[in-house]
């Protein structure tokens, strides 16, 4: 016999004989008795409510799709909070600064200063440079300065979480240095 070939027909029987013996036979058997020891249940659904269509007439009724409905909402819980004197209560009856009309990502702090032995900010808006100072007003959610430093001005504001409670918020608008 040739040297080559004998060691070719043994190389083979080898691979033959270690394919005849796998693992994954006491696998597959561990899985085929996992699947009849198991148990389907089907958990019945709800019983659907029957669909009760109702007449619409848009003469006689609030138009659904009206933005006008939120506002109105939101007014009538504004006065509500306003009345009972909670965190939104002193807020609603100050007069508003002209800061608060615009969101607070809009502005940007381009600088500070010190006037009179105070600290001020200079907020920019636009365009237009304003003077902030401890105490002032602004953004949306009625945010006022507490906090003036060479980082940038620290805003308290209130605003709503997800079951429409005010809540006081942290927020910081940072001091953008201008990089030429």
């Amino acid at each position: 016999m040739n040297w080559p070939i004998t060691s070719v027909l043994i190389f083979w029987l080898c691979a033959v004989s270690a394919c005849s013996f796998s693992p994954d036979d006491e696998t597959t058997s561990w899985i085929d008795k996992q699947t009849r020891q198991t148990t389907l249940t089907a958990i019945p659904s709800p019983a659907t409510p029957k669909f009760h269509p109702q007449q619409y007439n848009p003469h006689s009724e609030l138009d659904p799709f009206d933005d006008q409905r939120l506002v109105l909402a939101n007014k009538k819980e504004w006065q509500l909070s306003a009345a009972q004197g909670g965190l939104l209560g002193a807020e609603m009856r100050r007069k508003k600064e002209s800061l608060e009309a615009f969101p607070l990502e809009s502005m940007t702090m381009v600088g500070r200063m010190t006037s009179e032995s105070q600290q001020v900010a200079l907020v920019k808006v636009d365009t237009v440079l304003y003077q902030v100072r401890l105490g002032s007003h602004l953004g949306q959610n009625f945010g006022r300065v507490v906090d003036i430093n060479d980082r940038g001005l620290n805003l308290r504001e209130l605003v709503q979480d997800t079951l429409g409670k005010w809540t006081e918020r942290q927020t910081i608008l940072a001091l953008q240095e201008r990089i030429k």
